[in-house]
């Protein structure tokens, strides 16, 4: 075989990792799943219609919002109680600020993790020749 026929035996390894910020005790602040949550509640206006895009319940999705706020001391969301229309729920400014700042966060933490699962698989292609 010459080397572009040649099959690297680990071109289908992956790695999975989840990110999530802890308090000091370990206990989870924010992670992907919460951060969805929020963009979903920024997208859609309300809780109900971000735990429906997510395949939560209200309870749970009310519930892990309630957590990450008192964890960090300030509220992400304002709520407003509905009238004919129903409810509405939207974003705080620090909440807005904070999604954001994750969101690119997660963005150059994958950009990373990329680069060096490619300077591992790189290394494992070169040491098996």
């Amino acid at each position: 075989m010459t080397g572009k026929e040649q099959v690297h035996k680990y071109k289908h390894v992956w790695l999975e990792y989840k990110i999530f910020l802890t308090n000091e005790d370990g206990e989870s602040i924010l992670g992907d799943d919460r951060w969805a949550l929020l963009a979903a509640i920024q997208k859609t206006g309300t809780i109900m219609g971000a735990a429906n895009e997510l395949g939560l319940s209200y309870r749970k999705a009310w519930g892990d919002l309630r957590k990450t706020e008192e964890a960090l001391g300030f509220p992400f969301v304002e709520k407003t109680r509905g009238g004919q229309k129903g409810g509405k729920t939207q974003l705080t400014d620090e909440g807005q600020r904070f999604i954001e700042a994750y969101a690119e966060f997660h963005k150059e933490f994958q950009k990373s993790v990329h680069n060096v699962i490619r300077k591992f698989k790189r290394k494992l292609k070169y040491n098996e020749e």
